[in-house]
């Protein structure tokens, strides 16, 4: 039984750190494109998958939120959105969804 409660409690971590970890690399690139921009010396920084970006985590936070309460539809909204997001983002944001992919996969494996 502490097995099956370490696994949801250690999924439930990587599917929260996944989450701010894109959360916090969306806010960045916002912030470095503006600065970027602003002072015009190298050129801009790329922010155009930054808004997008935040919907995923979002949306990959409640899925980890929802895996709590109703496990089959947690680990599948985090997969899904761990997927979509492996395959729309290119740079360091995969780490992210690499991350809240390995928690949906712990809470699918938990009978």
């Amino acid at each position: 039984m502490t097995r099956n409660v370490n696994k949801l409690k250690l999924s439930y971590e990587f599917g929260l750190v996944g989450g701010l970890f894109l959360i916090i690399i969306a806010v960045l690139e916002l912030v470095l494109h503006s600065i970027s921009s602003y002072l015009k010396i190298f050129g801009t920084f790329p922010s155009a998958g930054a808004v997008q970006l935040i919907i995923f985590a979002l949306i990959a936070l409640l899925g980890t939120e929802y895996s709590r309460r109703d496990k089959k539809i947690g680990y599948t909204s985090m997969i899904v959105i761990a997927i979509a997001g492996m395959i729309t983002f290119v740079n360091i944001e995969i780490v992210g969804f690499i991350i809240i992919l390995i928690g949906g996969i712990l809470v699918m494996m938990n009978k």
